[in-house]
């Protein structure tokens, strides 16, 4: 039968199959989801009170040889977490970073694109991040981004690309401001206005690792 899921602040499909023992691709990809998939392009990126069809879990049988030990992994599991770190617009390439997460302390150096990559367990909350020889760590929260449609989703984006917007959930009018300046450094025309062309460019410009906006 399965179940329909409100989508509750800090919850994504990867922490939910998680729990309910799914793989993310069998709970998004299921046709009841089809109308949830239209609005939102990710699917750990999710709105507040966003609906989601959970399936009943269906038992598979798998042939193995007997009298010998079998390791079997659950897809998705752990998954991927990317950042990028910038500075000024710009790339903050091999810059020393140590992570706090779990159990683990992870330390390297960001790539080329000032970009870093960790594995972490689906239900990690946060994520404690050091850069270079800061003592006060910056706190990651994962799963709270808001969908770019939505207003909030809008001024969390344009916060971490380093535009003054605080995040009133209005369109006030310094996320106006912010949109001013996001749109003449992207090279389109400067109207303030949240449509579609400008939602897809930010929407691109944090979402996706590559050259800074």
């Amino acid at each position: 039968m399965g179940k329909i899921h409100n989508i509750e602040p800090g919850e994504s499909v990867a922490s939910l199959a998680e729990i309910t023992g799914h793989s993310p691709e069998t709970i998004w990809l299921h046709p009841e989801n089809e109308a949830l998939r239209s609005r939102r392009d990710n699917m750990n990126i999710l709105a507040d009170n966003d609906k989601l069809f959970i399936p009943e879990i269906q038992s598979k049988t798998l042939p193995c040889a007997t009298a010998m030990r079998h390791r079997f992994r659950r897809v998705g599991v752990p998954a991927l977490y990317r950042l990028q770190l910038l500075l000024n617009g710009q790339p903050r390439k091999n810059l020393r970073y140590v992570l706090v997460f779990e159990d683990k302390v992870i330390e390297s150096l960001t790539d080329e694109r000032g970009v870093f990559e960790v594995f972490v367990h689906p239900l990690t909350s946060e994520i404690l991040l050091f850069i270079g020889n800061e003592e006060i760590p910056r706190i990651l929260k994962i799963g709270e981004l808001e969908p770019t449609e939505s207003i909030a989703g809008m001024q969390q984006r344009l916060q971490k690309l380093g535009y003054h917007c605080p995040l009133s959930g209005s369109l006030d009018e310094n996320t106006k401001n912010a949109l001013l300046a996001f749109q003449g450094r992207a090279g389109m025309a400067p109207t303030g206005d949240a449509d579609a062309i400008t939602i897809a460019a930010l929407r691109r410009a944090h979402d996706e690792i590559g050259e800074p906006v």
